[in-house]
């Protein structure tokens, strides 16, 4: 009886151990998928990622912090750039 007992318990142990071992492997694997997510942000951007992709970094840029303050940086230095190349009127100073 107590051999069928332990049996028992180390079954259920070794499932539950088997569960958090895949369920920290799903973690870090969407984690991956979260890092590589970034490295879409400059074709975001620039407005070249196809429709699924771009929303698929929409839902990422909601909640990476990162990619965000990138994003937002990316911004100001293409306004900064516009800026600069637009024509100036004559006698006008920057």
């Amino acid at each position: 009886m107590i051999s069928i007992l332990s049996a028992v318990v180390a079954a259920a142990t070794a499932g539950a151990l088997g569960r958090a071992l895949a369920r920290r492997r799903i973690l870090q694997l969407e984690a991956l998928v979260e890092q590589l997510r970034c490295g879409d942000l400059v074709d975001f951007q620039s407005g070249e990622l196809a429709p699924d992709r771009a929303a698929a970094f929409r839902e990422h840029l909601a909640r990476c912090k990162i990619c965000e303050s990138a994003l937002e940086d990316l911004m100001q230095q293409d306004m900064a750039l516009s800026l600069a190349a637009a024509p100036r009127e004559p006698g006008r100073r920057r």
